[in-house]
C-alpha cells in the first residue's frame, strides 16, 4: 500500500473536479472530512445534490475518509448521481443501508483494512496532522 502526500491528494481532488464549475469540492472540503475522521473514525463530503425532478442527469463529486490501523487514512473520490437519495459515498466503498454511523464508522475500518482499491489514496496520520494544523 503505496502513503501518498497531501500535496498529491490535493492535485487528485482538483484533477477530479476537472473543469466542473458546480458540486465540486476542494481542499477546504478535504480537510473539514480529514477532521471529521480524525474525530469519529470516518467522514465523507459531497458537491450537493439536486431535485429528482431534474429533466437531465446531475453529478457531484463524493469524497469519503476512513481511519485505517496503523495511523493511516485511507481516502476516496469520485463523481456519481447527485439526484436526492443517491449514495454521498464514493463508488468503491461499502454502503451503509440502515447502520447507525458508529457501526458503519468500524465496518469501513475494517474494509479499508483489507481491501485495497485503485482510487484509494493513503494519507499518514502525520501528513493529516500537518494538514489540520492551523496556519498562524
Amino acid at each position: 500500500m503505496k502513503i501518498n502526500k497531501y500535496t498529491e491528494v490535493v492535485k487528485k481532488l482538483t484533477e477530479t473536479a476537472g473543469a466542473a464549475r458546480v458540486r465540486t469540492l476542494n481542499e477546504k472540503d478535504l480537510i473539514s472530512t480529514l477532521r471529521e475522521a480524525k474525530q469519529t473514525e470516518w467522514g465523507y463530503a459531497t458537491g450537493g445534490s439536486v431535485a429528482n425532478a431534474y429533466k437531465y442527469p446531475a453529478y457531484q463529486m463524493r469524497l469519503a475518509v476512513v481511519k485505517m490501523a496503523k495511523g493511516k487514512y485511507g481516502i476516496w473520490m469520485d463523481w456519481g448521481s447527485a439526484s436526492s437519495g443517491a449514495s454521498s459515498l464514493p463508488g468503491s466503498l461499502p454502503r451503509q443501508y440502515g447502520k447507525s454511523d458508529v457501526v458503519f464508522g468500524k465496518i469501513l475500518m475494517e474494509w479499508a483494512n483489507n481491501t485495497e482499491t485503485e482510487k484509494q489514496y493513503v494519507l499518514s496520520a502525520i501528513s493529516v496532522n500537518r494538514a489540520l494544523k492551523p496556519i498562524r
